[in-house]
Formats: structure tokens, C-alpha cells, sequence
């Protein structure tokens, strides 16, 4: 991808909550940004990330569906999350420094997703403060909900 523009014509197919937020969270990004990201197709059933790599990577679903997987020691898979439109994979590890993926994500129809390196994504977060407190709260969204869910698992 080289511009603001190809994104926005990418973006323009997306339905109108995933277009809005994408856009907002987009709005101020730097043309750098831009240029280093790509578009990526993932076959269902093939992994995105896998839990233990290193965190090259943040990505944005643009198509399709992805679930976060657990591989059990006895070789069976536990999908604890699910994925789509307009999310963003990856990012969770970066903010909280940590240098590899912590969960495995597997395509489970047909994805197209963008993706930005690691680097890349972090020197634009500092550097803009809408993405970065839209980000932020999302994130703080997911880990409140699944603090509360785990805490209900809990016995006192």
C-alpha cells in the first residue's frame, strides 16, 4: 500500500461501524504508516500468530473471521476468543513490551487482513494520541471483560 487513499478505497467495502471506526482510528496516522502497510491473505485454517514468536507484526481484519486458540498438551485446541471485522491482533503484546506473541490465532474462514510492523505501529501510537486512547480503551475494554469473567470461574 502507498497512501491515505488506497486505504480509504480498501476501508470504503467495510460496513459502516467497522468503516467509521477505522477511519476515526486512522484519521491523523502519518504517511509512514501507510507505506510500510500491506495487505495479507490468510486460507482458512492456517495461523496468523502462533503463541512463543516474536511479535513482528500488529494486523487488522479487513475479511473474515480468526480465533484465539489454546493447544492443549494432549494435542486438542480450545478457541477461547473469536475475531472479526475491524479488529485489531497484535498490539496487546507491544503495549505491554513483551517481545512474543502470547496466544495463537488461526484463521477460521478466508481473512484479508493489513499489517504493519511492529515498529512501525508503535512509533506512530506515540505519536498520536486519538489512535492511541482508542486503542487504549478498547484494550482496557477486553481485559475488563475478561477479568470479570475469570473472577466469576472464581470461589471464595
Amino acid at each position: 500500500m502507498n497512501s491515505r487513499e488506497q486505504f480509504v478505497e480498501i476501508i470504503s467495502e467495510l460496513k459502516k461501524e467497522e468503516f467509521d471506526y477505522l477511519s476515526k482510528l486512522f484519521q491523523d496516522c502519518p504517511d509512514y504508516v501507510f507505506q510500510k502497510m500491506q495487505c495479507l491473505k490468510v486460507k482458512k485454517g492456517n495461523i496468523l500468530l502462533r503463541s512463543g514468536t516474536p511479535a513482528k507484526n500488529v494486523y487488522i481484519v479487513l475479511q473474515g473471521h480468526l480465533s484465539g486458540i489454546d493447544l492443549q498438551r494432549v494435542g486438542t485446541m480450545y478457541m477461547f476468543t473469536e475475531y472479526s471485522v475491524g479488529e485489531v491482533l497484535g498490539d496487546f503484546e507491544l503495549f505491554g513490551n513483551l517481545k512474543n506473541y502470547l496466544i495463537t490465532i488461526n484463521a477460521s474462514t478466508d481473512c484479508e487482513l493489513f499489517v504493519i510492523p511492529s515498529g512501525i505501529y508503535l512509533k506512530w501510537m506515540k505519536q498520536d494520541i486519538n489512535a492511541l486512547f482508542m486503542r487504549t480503551k478498547m484494550l482496557m475494554h477486553t481485559l475488563a471483560s475478561e477479568t470479570s469473567i475469570h473472577r466469576k470461574g472464581k470461589e471464595l
